[in-house]
């Protein structure tokens, strides 16, 4: 079973993956494996170097992600560059987790997963969505300024929704959240329930 979150910056998605992660799937964090390819010496370096410069690397020559986070959303031609860098390689990473555990259940926490490869190995995706007050409210990883942004080069919510299969909404308690996440897999499970699949 392959479930996709997907949402707005700041919405939720990893906490939503971690819940399911209590609940027996396996979380694949695709922000976790573009770091690993901004590391020196990865192809992906090179290209990033190459397109935006030295500017975005700190003294030791690794490459500062608030430096390259400022060129990339500095413009939209340059959004999109980082882009076409970074998420086939990423894509291709999480198909190779899959295919090394065929049987096993997976959360995959992808912000850009309805703009990667990514989204055709789901069975099911789940849209985190959050009032934006709460958004800037609750955020301590990004700042107000960082997140509109984002959101600027970003897929709207409204458009993510029309993918969803389950939409869990983060504007109320952790225990709410909970709630939301027990039904998306009962109501997965009853569609499995005529099959031969162990799913939980």
């Amino acid at each position: 079973m392959i479930i996709g979150i997907t949402g707005s910056i700041g919405s939720g998605k990893t906490t939503v993956a971690k819940i399911f992660g209590r609940h027996g799937f396996k979380v694949i964090d695709a922000d976790e494996i573009g770091h690993k390819f901004l590391k020196k010496g990865t192809v992906q370096y090179a290209k990033l170097v190459k397109y935006f410069g030295k500017d975005i690397l700190d003294a030791g020559n690794e490459i500062n992600r608030s430096k390259l986070a400022d060129a990339a959303f500095s413009e939209k031609k340059k959004y999109r560059a980082l882009n076409s860098i970074m998420l086939q390689p990423i894509a291709n990473e999480i198909k190779k987790i899959l295919k090394e555990s065929p049987h096993e259940n997976f959360a995959i926490d992808a912000p850009l997963l309805l703009e990667s490869g990514a989204k055709d190995l789901d069975e099911f995706v789940v849209v985190v969505k959050s009032s934006w007050n709460n958004i800037f409210m609750r955020n301590k990883k990004f700042s107000k300024k960082r997140i509109i942004q984002i959101k600027r080069y970003q897929k709207p919510i409204s458009t993510k929704l029309k993918h969803a299969n389950y939409v869990i909404n983060n504007d109320g308690s952790i225990k709410s959240l909970d709630s939301q996440v027990a039904n998306v897999i009962k109501a997965i499970s009853k569609k499995y329930k005529s099959t031969d699949t162990v799913l939980f």
